[in-house]
């Protein structure tokens, strides 16, 4: 159970875990035509949404380079 915990604990696991959530969501809004601004900012919504925390979402955000 430690072991778990501290793979849960790790920073680079955890941006791993809400990369692979955006590329999620980013695929349900693929056949959408949004404004890379409101992309940015609904991605990031979702990611502190679903438990992350907003340093992480707004860099994992920030990679792709939206705006």
């Amino acid at each position: 159970i430690d072991e778990n915990l501290q793979k849960l604990d790790d920073p680079e696991s955890e941006e791993k875990r809400a990369q692979e959530v955006m590329n999620k969501k980013l695929k349900s809004l693929a056949y959408k035509k949004i404004e890379p601004r409101k992309l940015k900012d609904k991605l990031i919504r979702h990611l502190i949404y679903k438990g992350f925390s907003s340093d992480i979402a707004f860099k994992i955000v920030d990679k792709l380079g939206l705006f």
